[in-house]
This record gives C-alpha cells, structure tokens and sequence, in this order.
C-alpha cells in the first residue's frame, strides 16, 4: 500500500485497495517487487510504481503491479 491512491487505477480496483498494487511473491517478478520494496524503505527512498490496468491477482480487487522504480 501506497500513502496516496494510485493515479489512474483499474475500474476493477474497489475504493479500499486505491492506494495498493496487487503481486504474487511466489513468482520472480514477485520476488524482485518486494526486494525493491525492502530497499525503498530501508534507504528511506520513495518507489514510484505503475499497475497494469488488470485486477488478476488479489482476488479481482486490486490493481496488479507492472513495473517500479525507486527514486
């Protein structure tokens, strides 16, 4: 979860996960998302992150996660 909504989210995202992207940590990409993230807040460096425009992997509720980047 993000400290502000995700600009232009999914229609499939509900109003409670708007600040959120959806990954599967049992994946590659999954992995490499949450050691991104990791880094992010232990360096106290922001992550500016972009959705897919898809709601598949959290139950249809969620925007899932494309790609990021640290800033």
């Amino acid at each position: 979860m993000f400290d502000r909504p995700v600009e232009g989210r999914a229609s499939c995202t509900i109003d409670y996960y708007a600040n959120a992207l959806a990954f599967n940590t049992n994946e590659a990409g999954g992995k490499a998302i949450l050691a991104l993230v990791l880094a992010a807040e232990a360096t106290g460096k922001p992550v500016r992150a972009y959705g897919t425009g898809t709601c598949t992997t959290y139950g249809h509720s969620v925007e899932d996660w494309e790609y990021g980047q640290t800033q």
